[in-house]
């Protein structure tokens, strides 16, 4: 293969990424305009904390429900049409969000970016670990996945403000649109390649092995699952009603807040791979558990501006090693049943962080946020402690080069 050719196909790498990325932080702005506006919605429709809940849990539900066919299609399927898929029904969500008259029928338009996002996550990332190996799929990993945190840091920004000048209906709108930019922006631009290897049937849905779900998979799953459910339940529902009600922060203070903390994030996902490649997978796993457990004990002082700062600093590092957990998966399973394995460990974080903000919602109403610091106390206990085992043990394959069938 000549110069040229290897251009080219860098050329294309690269197009597919800067598509995909793109197409996962318009997805995620849908997601996190919610956040500044929660209790503008809560006094619009006159709902509790709990039935608040349901606009993070629902979509949820619909991602649990479509994440386990979203594993076969991105085993058959071009990357390039589920994320079109995805963005599109992102866009579809926005309308119906920001128009909805009650907030049942907003309940229901939110479900619809649910089902989009699991079919567009899986494929890009199964896309994105089959093209991969070595240090630069921990690497190119980490930096799509850090597209939901660049995402989470315009669309508080843009929902804060809007809510203040047009109302927080504008926000939905606005998001609307650049979501069906960004849905012709992946049908022009990521490859139409379909992925190549083994054609698995349906078989038993309900085995474990038919999910991709082996038992070195499922050890994976239990750290994944804790870690990203604690980190969104935290960032969706706690951190912004700490502000708004906790402290008492408008709108735009409150997405100001998220925007930089999400900002953080970002950055530290974005550059993972580079972070893990330095220090090693234990020591950045122990950097985000810690930084777990002492937010965790700054939740329980009594709500204030300095203290809401701390908090969002602190949870700002948990999710260092979270997209490594996709790269753990990868090193424990043939590359062409990546897109089964990675469906089945979306579809077990998604169904327990299905009950995460009914759960935080029903704390709150019961005994505010003291209450609400105890429990994630706990959970960033059992991550530290089942975590630290997990990111110990490294598979023969420990270089992350895709298992052969």
């Amino acid at each position: 293969m000549d110069d040229s050719e290897n251009r080219g196909r860098m050329r294309t790498s690269s197009t597919d990424q800067i598509a995909m990325f793109l197409a996962l932080l318009t997805m995620s702005m849908g997601v996190a305009i919610v956040g500044p506006v929660l209790d503008d919605i809560r006094r619009d429709f006159d709902v509790s904390f709990t039935e608040l809940g349901l606009i993070f849990a629902l979509p949820t539900l619909a991602r649990v429900f479509f994440t386990l066919p979203s594993g076969y299609l991105a085993d058959r399927f071009s990357a390039r049409s589920l994320t079109f898929l995805g963005a599109l029904s992102a866009a579809l969500s926005g309308v119906g969000m920001g128009l909805a008259p009650s907030f049942e029928l907003l309940l229901a338009s939110s479900m619809i970016a649910g089902a989009g996002s699991a079919l567009a996550s899986t494929a890009v990332l199964s896309h994105a670990l089959r093209s991969g190996n070595g240090a630069s799929r921990s690497k190119g990993v980490g930096r799509l996945m850090s597209s939901y945190m660049v995402g989470g840091v315009a669309g508080p920004v843009l929902s804060g403000a809007l809510a203040d000048s047009a109302g927080w209906r504008s926000a939905f709108i606005v998001v609307a649109v650049v979501n069906l930019v960004s849905a012709g922006i992946a049908w022009a631009f990521i490859s139409a390649r379909r992925p190549r290897g083994r054609v698995h049937r349906l078989g038993h849905w309900y085995k474990p092995s038919s999910l991709g779900l082996s038992k070195p998979v499922l050890d994976v799953v239990s750290v994944s699952a804790l870690l990203w459910g604690a980190a969104m339940g935290f960032h969706m529902i706690v951190l912004p009603l700490y502000g708004s009600v906790g402290v008492r922060l408008d709108a735009a203070s409150v997405g100001l807040v998220l925007a930089v903390s999400t900002g953080v994030r970002a950055l530290s996902i974005f550059f993972s791979g580079e972070i893990i490649e330095r220090v090693g997978r234990v020591p950045a796993f122990a950097v985000c558990a810690g930084a777990g457990l002492v937010g965790s004990i700054l939740l329980l002082l009594s709500p204030s501006l300095g203290a809401f700062l701390l908090v969002a600093a602190a949870f700002s590092a948990v999710l260092i090693v979270g997209p490594f957990t996709t790269v753990l998966v990868a090193e424990r399973v043939p590359a062409g049943e990546l897109g089964r394995s990675m469906a089945g460990m979306q579809f077990l974080t998604d169904t327990f962080m299905l009950g995460v903000p009914l759960g935080l919602g029903y704390l709150l109403d019961a005994s505010g946020f003291g209450l609400v610091g105890l429990v994630f106390l706990a959970t960033y206990a059992v991550i530290a402690i089942n975590g630290l085992r997990v990111f110990r043990n490294v598979p023969g394959n420990a270089s992350g080069e895709a298992v052969e069938p």
